[in-house]
């Protein structure tokens, strides 16, 4: 007779076990779904974190080096080479290495181009 009594209380507690198994899925699910936004949402953050730093080093070239009226200081050249290096990207720090280590106007205007074209490519 105690077994009788003790029959439905084993279904409630399985039926309850089965539900939190349920809800316990449909949340990992929603909890994946809104990490994988989470991480989407971050890497859109970056780059356009990155493209700022692209326009402003831009514009800090032309301005500092291209309509220079005479050398380039030290301490503008050192500001650059931070700022190109602060925007983490390999192939404009690339460009601007050879775009610093030219030896003759030709090979600076080359350099030049090839900077501002990377740029674009970049910001695409």
């Amino acid at each position: 007779m105690a077994r009788a009594k003790l029959a439905p209380l084993g279904i409630a507690i399985t039926s309850v076990a089965i539900i939190a198994t349920a809800v316990c899925v449909v949340l990992g699910t929603k909890y994946e779904k809104v990490r994988k936004e989470n991480d989407s949402l971050k890497a859109a953050k970056t780059l356009t974190s990155t493209q700022v730093k692209i326009v402003d080093f831009g514009d800090q070239f032309v301005s500092q080096v291209l309509k220079a009226d005479s050398e380039v200081s030290f301490d503008t050249r050192l500001k650059l080479e931070n700022n190109v290096r602060d925007i983490g990207d390999e192939d404009i720090l690339a460009g601007w290495k050879t775009f610093t280590d030219s030896t003759t106007e030709t090979d600076a205007q080359n350099a030049t181009k090839n900077l501002l074209e990377l740029f674009f490519q970049k910001l695409k």
